[in-house]
């Protein structure tokens, strides 16, 4: 427990949550030491921002990196992560400013090279952003943050060799780094090595074992590697420890579906439909197959009026147009004719997108990273470049 007489403790117990990934607990010990009088202390403020954006609380985390730098804008030690933060947010003004700032303060230190190389990035200037990270790793060739964010930028220029040679160093610097097993099985999944990827998405998932992106990213490997039993229960547990980008409940339903698991099918289709619906949730293009299977099976048990509200909501979507239409056209003969018998030769069969669709296929990993998005450059960068 946490005792106030031995504050020191409580200062090593800080480093050592981080360090084990226990972030709450680590807040618990931060409160703490606040409590004994140390509030609005910058080293405390810096180790609470951290926290906050190993949570993923962006928004926290930028706010308190913002009050810390007002409070003393000569500190460095935080800037990389404050220009993570502003990355991940898109905030190019901030960013630009941040840059700036530091290049002012002390251009050559290590945190220093990677805020300007984050801009550069931001913008879409991968080579250049490469430049600088390699600039930070000459400065401090142990400085892990550079290692990860010079993989990201080489994947993004489709160099997976020199990607993956960079995450390897960032596990040579710490081998408890899950962003640099992560990166690897990533790349490794755009080079279509699936079976090295599951290794890599695995160790990533030891150390974060309640992060559900690591057990999805396990879930549809098991899946390419046509083990749909493992990637069901990696997706059940992905749902159990907190799904955070919503994903797990559609992969566990098409997985049902591949299993000829109507049940399970049909349960996670129907919960999926509600969280989006009372959620107000950006649906993407899955949403439409949940209302198509839905509306199948309504029609094959003769329960017409749910039918026909999930096929009219198909007719919505580009993707189930046809489908929801036929599906319309099937149930209002069945009514007319008073047959509630379901024929699967009005079944219509799906195009060659849609059989893509239902075989569980996610999006392109390079496309979108995990934990890192990738805003799409500007027109024109000529009056963003700058010269340090």
């Amino acid at each position: 427990g946490i005792n106030a007489e031995y504050g020191m403790k409580n200062f090593f117990y800080v480093e050592v949550c981080q360090e084990m990934y226990y972030a709450n607990d680590a807040l618990s010990f931060i409160q703490a030491l606040e409590d004994m009088g140390l509030t609005n202390n910058p080293y405390l403020l810096a180790k609470r921002a951290e926290v906050h954006y190993a949570l993923r609380e962006y928004d926290i985390a930028k706010d308190t990196c913002k009050e810390l730098l007002d409070k003393d804008p000569n500190r460095l030690d935080i800037v990389d992560m404050y220009s993570n933060i502003l990355y991940v947010k898109e905030d190019k003004a901030a960013l630009n400013y941040l840059a700036h700032h530091t290049v002012e303060v002390d251009k050559y230190r290590p945190e220093t090279c990677c805020v300007v190389g984050n801009f550069y990035s931001i913008y879409g200037n991968h080579d250049k952003a490469i430049t600088y990270f390699q600039r930070a790793l000459r400065l401090d060739p142990d400085y892990l943050s550079a290692w990860t964010l010079m993989g990201h930028e080489y994947v993004e220029l489709k160099n997976y060799n020199m990607a993956i040679e960079c995450y390897r160093n960032a596990i040579d610097v710490n081998p408890r780094d899950y962003r640099a097993w992560y990166g690897i099985g990533q790349t490794y999944e755009l080079l279509k090595m699936h079976a090295y990827c599951l290794y890599y998405y695995m160790e990533a998932q030891r150390l974060r074992p309640t992060d559900s992106r690591m057990i999805v990213a396990l879930g549809e490997s098991y899946e390419k590697l046509d083990q749909p039993a493992k990637a069901k229960k990696c997706y059940m547990r992905a749902l159990n420890v907190g799904d955070q980008e919503d994903i797990a409940m559609i992969r566990l339903a098409k997985v049902c579906e591949k299993l000829h698991d109507e049940e399970g099918a049909v349960r996670w289709y129907s919960k999926y439909v509600d969280m989006v619906n009372s959620a107000e949730l950006d649906p993407g293009d899955d949403i439409c197959f949940a209302y198509r299977y839905l509306a199948h099976y309504y029609l094959r048990n003769d329960r017409l009026s749910e039918a026909d509200v999930h096929a009219h909501k198909c007719c919505e979507f580009k993707e189930t147009k046809n489908d929801g239409k036929a599906l319309v056209r099937q149930i209002a003969a069945h009514r007319n004719s008073g047959s509630g018998v379901y024929n699967p030769r009005f079944t219509p069969k799906p195009n060659l997108r849609v059989k893509l669709a239902l075989s569980g296929s996610s999006t392109t990993p390079g496309s979108q990273k995990r934990g890192r998005t990738t805003p799409p450059p500007p027109q024109d960068h000529s009056d963003n470049d700058m010269s340090f």
